[in-house]
């Protein structure tokens, strides 16, 4: 009778504490998170969703400390990456931490802020390096996980990659698998983000051509092939693109 009552209350616990972190991802897991600076800020209202998407990510994910980055026209230039500590070190009550840890949220979230005016500062390059951007948090990202599993990269972008050499929101621009071979070709030159091993969760993707049914979905063959290309890692928010993930 003690075992089975023992065993009624850890369930009873269990279910109280709700679901834990995404597969993969652990309290311990270090987090990058990319906002987009561009057009898609105003389209998708960036400002506004990160107050609830923010730290609801972190939450899903397990994020102990994250590094946050912008999107802009080229992903190495004067912002450098910040980061901060979003999950509390020291000891305490349910109540006190997660006091604490909406406090450690919100000064993440100012840091936020600080990248998307350092990305919009006058004689910034146009454009949109998603890959380029990618690329240099997931690298920074696993540096400080030792080269460790458990890397989540959370991305607040329309994935509309866009330079003086490609646009891949132009018309017809991702229409046939040989034309995407040779824009992930163009890329490969300059570098692909290794992400083997990582989970991306993506918020607004293809926000740019949502009206459109057929450019979304060459969207979506872009960037699952990119991503195959780049280590093929769990992806999230985006179905169809990539090993799909909860």
């Amino acid at each position: 009778m003690i075992r089975a009552t023992s065993a009624a209350l850890l369930l009873a616990a269990l279910v109280a504490c709700g679901p834990g972190p995404a597969p993969g991802a652990s309290a311990e897991s270090v987090c990058g998170a990319l906002f987009d600076s561009t057009t898609f800020r105003e389209n998708y209202g960036l400002d506004a969703k990160l107050e609830t998407e923010f730290p609801a990510a972190l939450k899903q994910q397990g994020c102990a400390r994250v590094h946050i980055a912008s999107i802009r026209g080229v992903a190495d230039g004067a912002c450098s990456i910040d980061s901060a500590q979003v999950e509390p070190t020291t000891p305490g009550g349910p109540a006190q931490l997660d006091g604490d840890r909406k406090v450690l949220v919100a000064r993440a979230r100012t840091r936020i802020d600080g990248q998307l005016a350092c990305a919009e500062q006058p004689g910034t390059p146009p454009g949109s390096d998603v890959v380029g951007a990618l690329r240099v948090l997931a690298a920074h990202v696993r540096a400080d996980r030792r080269d460790r599993e458990g890397v989540q990269l959370l991305v607040w972008s329309d994935m509309g990659q866009r330079d003086d050499k490609i646009n891949i929101y132009a018309k017809d621009a991702l229409a046939t698998p040989a034309a995407r071979k040779e824009i992930i070709e163009i890329l490969a030159a300059r570098g692909l983000p290794r992400l083997d091993g990582v989970t991306v969760r993506i918020f607004g993707f293809g926000t740019g051509v949502a009206k459109d049914a057929t450019r979304e979905s060459d969207l979506r063959s872009f960037w699952d092939e990119l991503f195959a290309a780049s280590g093929d890692p769990a992806v999230a928010g985006v179905e169809g693109v990539g090993r799909e993930t909860v």
